[in-house]
């Protein structure tokens, strides 16, 4: 039997996952953990993403990083404020848990986030 959760419980464990991510970054990383480009996650209200509803939700605005150190990117973590690692997946311009427009960035570059959605 596959577990399942009520609506009710997935949009608590989002809103709990929001606050610990609140004001902390979302560092794109190599397959070696190197850091491609690190972007700011939101602090508003003490939490990071918008009020979840049906067990999604998206994260609030995410503050670019205007300075990438520049690399493939093949993965993400996020961190809260204190540098805890919370959160982690694949990146990829496609079949992964955040989708960019391409994996190789420039040092120096802009690198921003568009929606980012959350769904249990």
């Amino acid at each position: 039997m596959a577990i399942t959760m009520t609506d009710a419980l997935k949009n608590a464990l989002l809103t709990a996952l929001g606050t610990q991510l609140s004001g902390g970054t979302l560092v794109i990383q190599t397959s070696a953990d190197a850091e491609v480009a690190t972007l700011t996650l939101n602090s508003g209200s003490g939490n990071a993403l918008n009020s979840p509803s049906g067990g999604s939700t998206t994260f609030k605005s995410i503050t670019a990083d205007s300075s990438a150190a520049g690399g493939t990117a093949a993965k993400f973590t996020m961190y809260s404020s204190g540098s805890a690692a919370q959160y982690s997946g694949t990146v990829g311009v496609s079949a992964s848990d955040i989708t960019i427009d391409n994996t190789t960035v420039a040092a120096g570059a802009t690198v921003s986030a568009g929606t980012i959605t959350v769904s249990m």
